[in-house]
C-alpha cells in the first residue's frame, strides 16, 4: 500500500500532467478566438466538447493548487494547531477558486 507522501506526489504529476496539454490547448485557442465577437466567444465557451475541457482543467488546477500550497504550509508551519488551520484555509480556498471557474463555465454554458 502507498504511504500518503507518495500518493501526494502521485497526484501532483499527475494533475500537472494533465494540465500540460489542456493549458496549451486554452491558448492555442484563445489567441485563435482573439478576434470574435463577444458572442462568438462565448459561443466558442458554451461548445460542449470546450465546456468539458474547462472543467477538467479547473478541477485539475483546483486540485494541483490544493496540493501545492498544502505542501507549502506542511513545510512552515510546525505548530498543531495553526498547521490544522492552515490546510483547512488552504482547501477552502482551492474550493472556492474551483466553484468560481466552474460556476462561470457552467453560467456561460447555460446562457448562451
Amino acid at each position: 500500500m502507498a504511504s500518503k507522501a507518495t500518493n501526494h506526489f502521485v497526484m501532483q504529476r499527475l494533475t500537472a500532467m494533465i494540465q500540460v496539454p489542456l493549458v496549451i490547448w486554452l491558448i492555442i485557442a484563445v489567441v485563435g478566438h482573439a478576434r470574435d465577437t463577444h458572442a462568438e466567444f462565448l459561443a466558442w465557451v458554451s461548445s460542449p466538447l470546450t465546456a468539458i475541457l474547462l472543467v477538467v482543467l479547473i478541477l485539475s488546477i483546483s486540485y494541483h493548487l490544493r496540493l501545492g500550497l498544502g505542501e507549502v504550509v506542511d513545510d512552515y508551519v510546525h505548530e498543531k494547531k495553526r498547521l490544522k488551520t492552515g490546510q483547512t484555509l488552504v482547501s477552502l480556498y482551492a474550493l472556492a477558486v474551483g466553484a468560481v471557474a466552474l460556476f462561470s463555465v457552467i453560467a456561460i454554458t447555460l446562457i448562451a
